[in-house]
């Protein structure tokens, strides 16, 4: 596949593309299209070595720094900032998974559909756990009946939460192990597996603000 040349704004010189021209070294503008994985010069998969990420992010951040630039032209200064922005938002998204799953597949336009709605059955237990929690926040008498109940419902969400976690990581190294079969004739699939990933990290989300609350309601009984 041909590469197609840049042009440096400093020194007009062509270039196949980088952060830095190889013939003046200067700090060289974002280019429009440009995505996370490539700006960081990492693959473009689902599982990623968090030491690496955070290797490439502390690499980029030196070369970036606006201080390095402060006796730099106005227009290296700008582009520095620019590429320090850009990097930072980069790391903050791809060193989560379900961040970086969700930006990976809006890079290869999966389509969203239903697959982000909730499982019947989880949604039951979070409702059960939100009565209960309702339950020992507003009759004080009951607190003790009511946290008796809520601790095996939040045992098992806490196991559903785990759960999530590994299926995920199951399906993050199916999709990286078949991502060029995907590419080349299996959108279908692709688009299955999305989905099935969708519905975990929904699902893994709604555990976590539930858990959270009802600790919340938790720590408000204990103030009584």
């Amino acid at each position: 596949m041909s590469v197609t040349a840049e042009k440096c704004w400093a020194c007009s010189k062509d270039f196949p593309g980088g952060h830095f021209c190889p013939h003046c070294r200067k700090i060289q503008p974002l280019r429009g299209g440009e995505n996370y994985f490539d700006f960081m010069g990492i693959p473009r998969r689902l599982e990623l070595d968090p030491d690496l990420l955070q290797t490439r992010f502390y690499a980029l951040s030196r070369q970036f720094h606006p201080d390095f630039y402060q006796g730099k032209s106005a227009e290296e200064k700008k582009i520095s900032l620019d590429r320090a922005s850009f990097l930072n938002k980069a790391y903050q998204t791809l060193r989560e998974p379900e961040s970086r799953a969700a930006y990976l597949f809006d890079l290869e336009a999966i389509p969203s559909g239903q697959d982000a709605k909730a499982s019947p059955d989880l949604l039951s237990k979070v409702f059960e756990m939100q009565e209960l929690a309702a339950e020992a926040k507003d009759n004080g008498s009951d607190m003790n009946k009511a946290g008796a109940k809520l601790g095996p419902i939040e045992a098992d969400l806490k196991n559903c939460l785990g759960d999530c976690e590994r299926q995920m990581r199951v399906l993050f190294s199916e999709w990286d192990s078949e991502a060029s079969a995907y590419s080349e004739n299996n959108g279908e699939r692709k688009n299955t597996v999305a989905g099935k990933i969708r519905r975990l990290i929904n699902d893994k989300r709604y555990i976590e603000e539930t858990l959270r609350a009802v600790t919340q309601t938790s720590g408000t009984r204990g103030d009584r």
